[in-house]
């Protein structure tokens, strides 16, 4: 394993420890909740630096920390599948593309239903207080805020994970010339 391999699948492990540590607290902290995503939303980390104080509920931290550790990951696996057939290689691109697709649709879709419930409520003092019941066959509702940002960070990983595989076939393609 190369050092910058090395680097990477540490990065990706302490990425996947905050989002552990995360999860926990938050599990502890609220036991239950009424609506899908909900105890991801009701409290804030406070970062005090001397230029600004950052804001980030636990969703945010999960979804940044997801992102880092799928990421992270992918370069951390860079050789090994610089090594696999081609045709592998395409399926997975395939794959990440398809994603993109479906979790694009679904952050739009996700979108323009926060602007439908603010418009038509219009007593909405808070995004995260928006909860609905997007498919009537599911037996709980979902809160909006979490679940857009859960998609939204499905779709970036796929667009990040076909920007990666196009590299690593662009990579095979030039090492076999």
């Amino acid at each position: 394993m190369k050092n910058e391999e090395i680097i990477f699948a540490a990065i990706s492990i302490i990425a996947g420890l905050v989002v552990l540590s995360t999860l926990a607290w938050v599990f502890l902290k609220y036991p239950t909740e009424q609506a899908l995503g909900q105890r991801f939303v009701k409290d804030e980390f406070i970062f005090h630096t001397p230029f600004y104080m950052f804001h980030f509920k636990p969703i945010t931290i999960l979804v940044i920390s997801i992102f880092v550790f799928g990421v992270c990951g992918l370069e951390s696996l860079r050789n090994h599948l610089l090594k696999l057939p081609l045709v592998i290689k395409r399926v997975i691109f395939i794959f990440f593309f398809t994603a993109i697709f479906v979790f694009g649709y679904e952050t739009l879709h996700m979108f323009l239903m926060w602007t439908a419930t603010i418009t038509v409520t219009g007593e909405i003092t808070s995004l995260d207080e928006i909860i609905s019941k997007p498919n009537p066959l599911l037996p709980y509702s979902v809160n909006f805020t979490f679940i857009t940002k859960w998609y939204s960070l499905l779709l970036f990983l796929s667009l990040y994970g076909l920007y990666f595989m196009h590299q690593i076939m662009k990579a095979s393609l030039n090492y076999k010339k």
